[in-house]
């Protein structure tokens, strides 16, 4: 009895071992916890049948007295009017969690700009307190990479082209809505939830604390203030150029019902839909879905 008793516990010891590995790696591939390195440390996936050298040039603008840092990876070769492609990261997220995107399309010709928001992680480069963040807070953000880029000489300034990832798309889509000069948007399993979900959570505006702590991201009323009385849908639907919009049907975090009815809201839009994957891409999805946002990008 003692012996089966006794193998009992090492079956269970190793099978909560191996949850926990699975969960570690699991979240080290959205940039969390302590395997995050996976994530930093992607290798770049050629798009085009050219690969070329890159350079690589830190930059900075300034919102409201605070810096916002970034990085452009240029191709280099000889054009000198060309696409641009802003990727802006999700919540509590980080240039460095997107830098080998923005390499994937360099090293394919098209030159890709990276930044943090400010007070938008925990980690990142650019200054600013993550209690004073917010959707408005990141739309200046984005807005001031989008006037730094179109002050780039060799930029063409009809071939701007914004990414967002998860509440980076849900800031880009309401950013390009905005704009009538950005060529097109692509949003990676938009946050275009999050203005129901805060409804959900609070019966009115007044229940909203001054802080909450989301996701290790010590986040300030303002920003839920914002998303509770947001119309999204009725926003968005103001952008009316090319959209492209890459959802997994696995999504945890997103369901996939939002970008479906944000495809049926945009006039000139195509949902990709990623079977099985999650909030993120990874492997062979992640290689289809970076093909995928190119060819969009070279079509226009």
């Amino acid at each position: 009895m003692g012996k089966i008793i006794k193998r009992g516990i090492l079956v269970l010891l190793i099978l909560i071992a191996a949850i926990t590995i699975w969960i570690l790696i699991t979240l080290g591939k959205v940039g969390m916890g302590p395997c995050k390195f996976l994530l930093y440390n992607k290798k770049p996936v050629l798009l085009s049948e050219q690969k070329f050298a890159i350079a690589e040039k830190e930059f900075s603008c300034v919102v409201n007295g605070e810096k916002i840092s970034g990085t452009i990876y240029i191709p280099e070769d000889e054009r000198r009017s060309r696409e641009i492609l802003i990727i802006s990261p999700g919540f509590n997220s980080t240039e460095a969690m997107l830098a080998s995107k923005a390499k994937s399309f360099a090293i394919s010709g098209t030159p890709a700009v990276v930044f943090d928001f400010r007070g938008g992680s925990s980690s990142g480069k650019s200054e600013g307190d993550s209690t004073n963040m917010s959707i408005s807070t990141e739309m200046s953000d984005l807005n001031a990479v989008i006037g730094y880029v179109q002050g780039l000489e060799w930029v063409n300034k009809e071939k701007i082209y914004l990414l967002g990832e998860s509440m980076g798309g849900l800031v880009s889509a309401l950013t390009a809505a905005e704009h009538k000069d950005i060529a097109g948007l692509v949003l990676c399993f938009p946050a275009l939830d999050k203005a129901e979900s805060t409804r959900k959570t609070f019966s009115n505006m007044d229940k909203i604390p001054d802080t909450i702590n989301m996701f290790g991201l010590l986040t300030g009323k303002k920003l839920w203030q914002e998303l509770y009385e947001m119309d999204v849908y009725e926003k968005i639907k103001k952008y009316t150029g090319p959209v492209i919009i890459m959802h997994g049907t696995k999504d945890p975090a997103v369901d996939l019902s939002y970008s479906e009815k944000a495809n049926n809201v945009y006039t000139n839009s195509q949902l990709f839909v990623v079977e099985g994957a999650g909030h993120g891409f990874n492997g062979d999805d992640e290689k289809s879905v970076l093909k995928t946002i190119y060819a969009f990008i070279h079509k226009q």
